[in-house]
């Protein structure tokens, strides 16, 4: 989160989920091969330097290693690191509900 702590600064960023265990993942919907439960995603907005849906825009434009940027339900935008076995995909998504699922790449809605 350093680096992009770095990108915003010096607004703070908002780290609303980060580590999980299982129990408390299975809870709140996350998935069973959710990288929060690895310590290797955060949950998080930066209101003071935009939407999440711009957030996510800049963290995708940067040079900032990523797994998975994901801008969630349009509400916080989520970031993970790739295990140390292997390379970061890059992968960009958006959710906007349970029921569509995740869409590749960044997509706006208000």
């Amino acid at each position: 989160m350093g680096a992009v702590q770095a990108l915003f600064a010096p607004h703070p960023i908002d780290i609303t989920s980060g580590y999980r265990c299982p129990e408390l993942n299975a809870r709140v919907g996350g998935v069973d091969t959710s990288q929060h439960t690895l310590g290797l995603a955060a949950d998080w907005v930066c209101p003071e330097a935009g939407t999440p849906w711009r957030l996510a825009q800049t963290v995708a434009q940067s040079g900032i290693e990523f797994d998975q940027l994901i801008l969630e339900f349009n509400r916080w935008v989520h970031i993970s690191a790739a295990p140390q076995d292997r390379p970061a995909r890059r992968e960009i998504l958006s959710i906007f509900s349970s029921a569509e699922g995740y869409l590749s790449g960044l997509h706006k809605r208000e």
